[in-house]
């Protein structure tokens, strides 16, 4: 069912979507307990799927609900714990706190780094994130100086071409355009 529930917001329907995993949601909590990892993992579809359906602080306050489970029944390294830590921050900073978001990647990066390995995706993205949030909380040399040292990194790991690489690509000369205003 989880499936199907999902497959109305591959079209845009995130709305249909979001309320198809709250249903989804209350049979697998009754199936299997709310702190079970299959109902965990359907907590993190819905904070999602309410996010695309455009109440990000739904879907911020869903996260902040899921991550303590998280790391009590999964331990604070797990990656689904580290997935939920970061879409937190995501949520965060989509819900304007742009220094909250970049306070939570900063917090999460390290344990990413050592967990995941410092050349990781989810660890470049990490970066990523903690550079823009960085930039949008006020800091635009900061968030220049840390998309300068994260796109070598990007580049050689992801390829000159990839969308990740040129998305940091672009988002440093930003930042430098950003830095030299300030």
């Amino acid at each position: 069912m989880l499936r199907i529930a999902s497959r109305p917001g591959f079209s845009g329907s995130y709305g249909a979507a979001r309320d198809l995993l709250h249903r989804v949601l209350n049979a697998r909590a009754q199936a299997f307990g709310p702190e079970h990892p299959v109902t965990m993992t359907v907590r993190g579809n819905l904070a999602d799927g309410t996010g695309w359906a455009g109440d990000v602080a739904g879907a911020r306050d869903l996260y902040a609900a899921l991550l303590p489970v998280a790391e009590r029944t999964l331990g604070p390294e797990h990656p689904d714990t580290l997935t939920a830590r970061s879409n937190l921050a995501y949520y965060t900073g989509e819900t304007g706190d742009a220094a909250g978001a970049r306070d939570l990647y900063a917090a999460l990066l390290p344990v990413r780094e050592r967990v995941s390995g410092p050349e990781h995706p989810d660890t470049l993205t990490a970066r990523s994130n903690l550079a823009y949030y960085t930039g949008e909380a006020g800091d635009a040399a900061g968030a220049r100086d840390l998309y300068a040292a994260l796109l070598p990194v990007r580049e050689r790991v992801s390829g000159p071409e990839h969308p990740d690489t040129l998305n940091d690509c672009g988002s440093l000369a930003y930042w430098i355009c950003e830095a030299d205003d300030s």
